[in-house]
């Protein structure tokens, strides 16, 4: 609980999450906040991106993209990478999330039109059900694991592109969108061509066309590329054992280093340590 004062009323609270490193998609950070009129929050930047679903009251939100009124019955989704700012003028309660994850701030500027559409009417009552899920796997109601926290964020984040993408001016394809999204929550598991296709909703030939035409490569390229590009991540970013990073990133542990000096020109903790000196 956060204590009642001069930006907080009763029933505030929020929490940190740890051990997600393993998935995909990863909560960092998310609470319920009841809010004065007093109440602002301003930064330079984060490493996250952060989501909003407004209860009661009104947020203003300021980035470098533009700004935005949040009001009851929004939500609303940015980047925070660069300076931003957000305030609640009248006595407001929202819930929130700051998450994480590869290539999440292209996901969320595809969804957002570049940040010009960060706040999404239709998806509110997801945005809400998703937050209050996760927030009560730390109120002792239900327990959520990690990667069920990932695949809910990815579904989330799919239904929210969909619902928002028709009306950006995007020439980028939606199914192609849709099926990158699964190798990346999927890389662990190997995903099967037939497996993405039917995420997309779309043929294999007809994905394999579209992968050609708009990543300038074959669908088993993409996922090499995703699996070598987590992996060096991984690698760089955190302290899993690399048995582990293997495992996540969908190689064995015994052709792991193999294939890994054969992409790079080093071994995995030949990278890690050069990542390390440049820190």
């Amino acid at each position: 609980m956060i204590a009642e004062g001069r930006q907080f009323e009763k029933g505030s609270r929020m929490y940190l999450e740890t051990d997600s490193e393993n998935c995909i998609y990863r909560v960092v950070s998310l609470g319920l906040f009841n809010t004065t009129s007093c109440y602002r929050v301003e930064r330079s930047g984060a490493d996250s991106i952060l989501l909003v679903a407004m209860e009661s009251g009104r947020m203003n939100i300021r980035t470098e993209g533009g700004g935005a009124v949040l009001e009851k019955g929004c939500c609303a989704l940015f980047d925070c990478s660069a300076g931003h700012s957000y305030d609640t003028p009248v006595p407001s309660s929202f819930l929130w999330m700051h998450f994480k994850g590869p290539d999440v701030s292209k996901l969320t500027r595809s969804i957002t039109d570049g940040g010009a559409g960060m706040v999404l009417s239709d998806v509110w009552e997801d945005a809400k059900n998703l937050c209050q899920a996760i927030l009560a796997t730390h109120e002792g109601e239900a327990a959520i694991k990690k990667e069920r926290q990932s695949s809910m964020l990815y579904s989330f984040l799919m239904k929210a592109l969909e619902r928002n993408a028709p009306r950006h001016s995007t020439d980028r394809d939606i199914r192609v969108r849709k099926a990158e999204e699964y190798i990346m929550l999927s890389l662990a598991d190997r995903p099967k061509l037939e497996e993405i296709a039917k995420q997309a909703s779309i043929s294999k030939s007809q994905l394999e066309r579209l992968f050609v035409k708009e990543e300038r490569m074959s669908v088993h390229a993409y996922i090499l590329e995703r699996r070598f590009d987590t992996a060096k991540r991984l690698l760089a970013e955190s302290d899993l054992p690399v048995a582990r990073i293997a495992f996540q990133t969908g190689f064995s542990e015994s052709s792991f280093s193999s294939k890994f000096r054969k992409r790079t020109g080093l071994t995995p903790l030949e990278y890690r340590r050069r990542g390390k000196v440049f820190e």
